[in-house]
């Protein structure tokens, strides 16, 4: 794959270098997944975002890891994986609305969620609009687990 820079691309990614990607709070947060256990496990949550690019430029995403002791931050720059955890998102079959009282079981305490834009409004027309799923089991929680083995080379320190 080659990567054509513009010259206002650069500006951005010069800019992106200098501050880290992950930390500037000039890139608006999108997405997450997380994880979260009552049973010993600490809670994970990986907060996802996109660098501005001008039009025709290629994307570039920022994660950040938060509720373990060390943290952690990493652009796609830096980790290839990165797009690939993007690109599952939008992959990503949700399941159907199933209305009524669900019969619920607790297997271990731990609750995995994903968060993403929903296409009612394309960007950039809103942030509000949102999906959430939630699950203590099944394809979500298979996900979830996918994503941070993938991200777990990437990390670095807060």
């Amino acid at each position: 794959m080659k990567l054509y820079f513009r010259p206002m691309m650069f500006l951005v990614l010069a800019a992106a270098a200098q501050t880290g990607v992950a930390q500037s709070a000039a890139f608006t947060a999108w997405g997450e997944f997380a994880r979260v256990s009552g049973h010993g496990l600490s809670p994970i949550t990986v907060t996802v975002g996109s660098v501005p690019i001008p039009s025709g430029g290629h994307p570039i995403y920022w994660a950040k890891r938060t509720g373990r002791a060390e943290g952690g931050s990493t652009d796609s720059l830096r980790c290839p994986a990165l797009f690939a955890v993007v690109d599952s998102m939008r992959q990503f079959r949700l399941p159907t609305p199933q209305p009524g009282d669900p019969d619920i079981k607790i297997a271990d305490g731990t609750i995995y969620s994903l968060t993403v834009p929903s296409s009612y409004h394309p960007a950039p027309a809103t942030n509000l609009d949102k999906i959430t799923i939630t699950s203590g089991d099944g394809p979500l929680a298979e996900w979830v687990k996918g994503a941070f083995t993938k991200l777990e080379p990437c990390w670095s320190p807060k």
